[in-house]
């Protein structure tokens, strides 16, 4: 794919640990400003209006946890696949709630990274969920030609290559008398 805009190979291995990197570090940014203050994060997801007070406390308990495993998911390159499509889900539904905000006139804080920002929903927050929602597009899409979702990174680079090789070539490959000893 990145071949044929005339990239060298393994840029696009590259490309995608950036944009794990990145999209961690907002999570993580995200995810230990609201534990840091919960309250202020809880009062900031009510002034969205989007829930009722049960789904909101729902949301405020489940978010930042889930910030932080998806954050360690990218990092580690674990669930890669389902950890950047459960991103891109997670940042549109924060650019959807935003949009909504603006549609309605609401005048709040974003509580993207808690009391400390104080940024108003607006362009910028747009931009900046907007902009995570792309890249988590972008490693979505490059995960998907890794190989099955949730297996180990099969890249080129990766010390497995030299014994995924004699693994496809079956039993033969790794007894020289060929087969399982030869009979015995």
């Amino acid at each position: 794919m990145l071949r044929q805009l005339g990239f060298r190979p393994g840029t696009g291995l590259v490309l995608e640990r950036t944009v794990a990197l990145g999209l961690a570090y907002v999570l993580l940014r995200s995810a230990f400003a609201h534990l840091g203050n919960p309250y202020y994060f809880l009062s900031t997801l009510y002034s969205y209006e989007l829930t009722g007070a049960e789904a909101g406390l729902g949301v405020a308990l489940v978010a930042p946890f889930l910030q932080m495993v998806l954050a360690a998911c990218l990092l580690t390159r674990w669930w890669l696949r389902e950890a950047y499509l459960l991103a891109l889900l997670l940042f549109v539904l924060f650019v959807s709630a935003q949009a909504s905000t603006l549609t309605r006139g609401l005048s709040i804080s974003c509580g993207c990274f808690g009391a400390a920002e104080g940024l108003a929903v607006g362009p910028r927050t747009l931009v900046v969920a907007g902009g995570a929602a792309l890249a988590s597009l972008f490693g979505w899409l490059y995960s998907l030609r890794r190989g099955p979702a949730g297996a180990p990174d099969r890249s080129p680079a990766s010390p497995d290559e030299s014994w995924e090789a004699g693994a496809s070539a079956g039993p033969a490959a790794a007894c020289p008398q060929g087969g399982m000893a030869a009979g015995r």
